[in-house]
Formats: structure tokens, sequence, C-alpha cells
């Protein structure tokens, strides 16, 4: 089905290791000439990108808005 800013929006459901409901996944893809590329990835409604948007911007406030802590304790998240 088509999805915000001239994507589209693939549903599927993804089953669980041990059983249980199936879990709702939403691809927001879009075609880039060369193929399609994901965007973001809704599980249960909860988008990736906004959740990573939100973290990031967590660890902003904590660093004080100065870039350089920022990146430092963005690099302590990359080990």
């Amino acid at each position: 089905r088509p999805g915000p800013r001239g994507s589209m929006v693939v549903s599927s459901q993804v089953a669980r290791p041990r059983g249980g409901s199936k879990l709702n996944v939403e691809w927001f893809v879009r075609d880039m000439g060369a193929g399609y590329k994901v965007l973001d990835v809704a599980v249960e409604g909860v988008s990736l990108v906004v959740q990573q948007r939100s973290e990031l911007a967590a660890l902003l406030d904590q660093s004080g808005g100065d870039i350089d802590a920022f990146i430092k304790a963005l690099s302590a998240y990359a080990v």
C-alpha cells in the first residue's frame, strides 16, 4: 500500500521462535531505481527510526548539547 513521502508499506507477520502470537511488522520501502531500499521498520507499531531518533536526542541532552561529548558518548555504544 502507499506510504508516507512516496514510500510503499509492506505488511508481514513474523513467527516467534518459541511460538505464541505472530509479530506484526511493516516495512517502509522506496524504489531507488536500482531496487527497493528499506527506509524504516515498525514492529507492532513501533518505528525503528523514531526510536533511534529519540535515543539520540536523549543522549545529546545528557551530553549538555556538547557535540564532542555527544560523539564520545556515542562511540562508547559502538563497541
